[in-house]
């Protein structure tokens, strides 16, 4: 594999890769040519809105979710200065797998639509 690839591999534990690319994207996002600085929020009706950056940033919390959800309390820009304060191993793909299987949702939002009684 390294051969054909001409490549190494490094392992990396995937919580630190996502506190250390939004510590990335805080310390070189406000630099890009883009107004908005690449934050943003996304409103109920499904628009864009431009954010600044927070002055102070630390603390702040990080929720991840895929197959699982992890919940992360980052303290300050130092290597591993974070800490996983919950989470579970039911995330966004076992509950949308879930969804498909037991009802008629095909989609996440048809899902969260039946979970609030929307459909």
């Amino acid at each position: 594999f390294r051969r054909a690839l001409r490549t190494e591999l490094v392992p990396v534990k995937e919580l630190q890769a996502v506190v250390d690319g939004l510590l990335f994207l805080a310390t070189y996002g406000q630099q890009t040519s883009r107004p908005d600085g690449l934050l943003y929020q996304v409103s109920e009706d499904g628009m864009d809105s431009p954010e600044s950056w927070p002055d102070q940033l630390f603390p702040f919390i990080v929720v991840s979710v895929g197959s699982g959800v992890s919940i992360l309390r980052v303290n300050s820009a130092a290597d591993g200065d974070y800490e996983r304060v919950g989470g579970t191993a039911c995330g966004g793909g076992t509950f949308l797998g879930l969804a498909r299987a037991l009802t008629s949702a095909d989609s996440f939002e048809e899902a969260l639509a039946l979970e609030i009684g929307r459909a």
